[in-house]
């Protein structure tokens, strides 16, 4: 019997900086919006992911805003809920802001812009591939 072998070429083509905030999502979104004129909203649906012991499924809470100039889509994603993490290997992001890869502005220059807002104890950049759950950023 032939075997075959199934492989996966997934592409992560997004930018992702992980950012560090005491503060609620919403409060979070609203600074966000205020420091950076974003028009952050909480998306109908939550990123659902299986816990390891796939008895309880995880429900992490999404905020979009799509850019009118560019088109460049920012998502907003709680990495902890009450049970979890979305991305357990970086407990230190509450947050991840995530955006298309053809983004045109500089990300440090996203970053350092990030850090003004009060809300924001740390901001930081991520790279996806290095990620163990990678896959839980891809719904």
């Amino acid at each position: 019997m032939t075997r075959y072998l199934l492989e996966e070429d997934i592409s992560f083509s997004f930018n992702l900086i992980g950012i560090s905030s005491h503060y609620h999502d919403y409060r979070l979104c609203w600074a966000i919006n205020k420091s950076l004129d974003f028009k952050l909203e909480r998306a109908d649906n939550e990123i659902i992911v299986h816990e390891r012991n796939n008895k309880e499924l995880l429900a992490f809470p999404t905020f979009y805003f799509i850019c009118p100039e560019s088109d460049v889509m920012f998502e907003l994603i709680a990495n902890r809920n009450a049970d979890g993490f979305l991305i357990p290997e970086m407990k230190q992001a509450d947050f991840f802001l995530k955006f298309d890869d053809f983004y045109t502005g500089a990300i440090s220059e996203l970053i350092q812009k990030l850090r003004t807002i009060s809300m924001v104890n740390m901001a930081f950049q991520v790279d996806p591939e290095n990620l163990r759950s990678k896959y839980n950023l891809i719904y």
